[in-house]
């Protein structure tokens, strides 16, 4: 199973691409499930455990294209793009397409980002940043790997884990709320 990001992938159809694999919805569930495993007595069991695997497989190429997004865009081309520069009105209302896009028949309540501060749903690399002062790339990419291991084997426990259940459901939550803002914000900008 590779998640190499192949050096000329355009990170942002990674984002797209990890939003045509699941639903917001999805995603966050898939998360809270993940990690709820690993730090349980006993092993996933809401569905096959190549479904674990997919998933780390999807999420890490997500974590490396972000990585390589915020490494790469020295000119914040994108950034001015994505970021709301009239926030005076993301206070008093919020348009649903600076979140939601044009995604149909789905609830506009599923897109609503759930973890992410006021600063960071105005601009979105904020929380992104975030992610990656709390762990590196590389530390990242262990962590998940750990996190499915033993999400994967019944002697899974908090005590064996080294990391804090709700600060990494939250900036893994961060990571996929963020990273579906930009693609909306982008998608947005196209005629």
């Amino acid at each position: 199973m590779s998640t190499r990001l192949k050096k000329n992938a355009n990170p942002y159809k990674v984002i797209g691409d990890f939003f045509s694999f699941a639903s917001m919805s999805q995603h966050r569930k898939f998360i809270y499930s993940m990690l709820e495993a690993a730090y349980s007595e006993d092993y996933w069991r809401k569905s096959y455990p190549g479904v674990v695997l997919l998933y780390q497989e999807q999420i890490e190429k997500l974590i490396k294209a972000i990585h390589k997004i915020l490494r790469e865009d020295k000119n914040n081309t994108n950034r001015r793009r994505v970021v709301l520069t009239d926030k005076k009105s993301v206070h008093h209302t919020i348009d649903p397409a600076s979140y939601f896009g044009k995604h149909k028949g789905d609830a506009m309540w599923a897109f609503f980002p759930r973890h992410l501060s006021g600063k960071e749903f105005i601009d979105p690399y904020q929380a992104l940043e975030k992610c990656f002062e709390f762990m590196s790339l590389k530390e990242w990419l262990l962590g998940l790997r750990e996190l499915v291991f033993y999400a994967l084997s019944p002697n899974g426990n908090e005590s064996a884990l080294d990391f804090d259940f709700l600060k990494i459901n939250n900036l893994l939550q961060k990571l996929i709320e963020a990273s579906h803002l930009i693609l909306v914000r982008l998608a947005e900008d196209k005629p």
